[in-house]
């Protein structure tokens, strides 16, 4: 990819690179091979930390599913055991992508 550019995937037509650019007063500068790759780590790590975000939202809406009358149902139940024990392999799986 040439230095400068942005790359964009267009689904339609394929991947293709568009320059990145300053807008200080109304005068459009094109990113220096240095600014370029700062801000591609920038977005790297915005991306890695929505994947946390994404994972923890995830969590708390199983953790949701977890009721005082699903706590219940698996002390007294076989079949509330196993949904209560499924739930919390669900969670697992969702902590080890943090």
């Amino acid at each position: 990819m040439p230095p400068g550019t942005l790359r964009v995937v267009d689904f339609q037509y394929g991947e293709c690179h568009m320059p990145r650019f300053h807008n200080i007063n109304g005068v459009k500068t094109q990113f220096s091979v240095d600014e370029e790759s700062a801000r591609d780590t920038e977005e790297a790590a915005f991306e890695s930390g929505r994947a946390a975000m994404e994972a923890r939202q995830e969590i708390t809406r199983l953790e949701s599913e977890i009721t005082p009358r699903r706590l219940r149902d698996s002390v007294l139940t076989a079949d509330g055991k196993t949904w209560l024990e499924n739930k919390e392999k669900e969670i697992a799986v969702q902590r080890a992508k943090l």
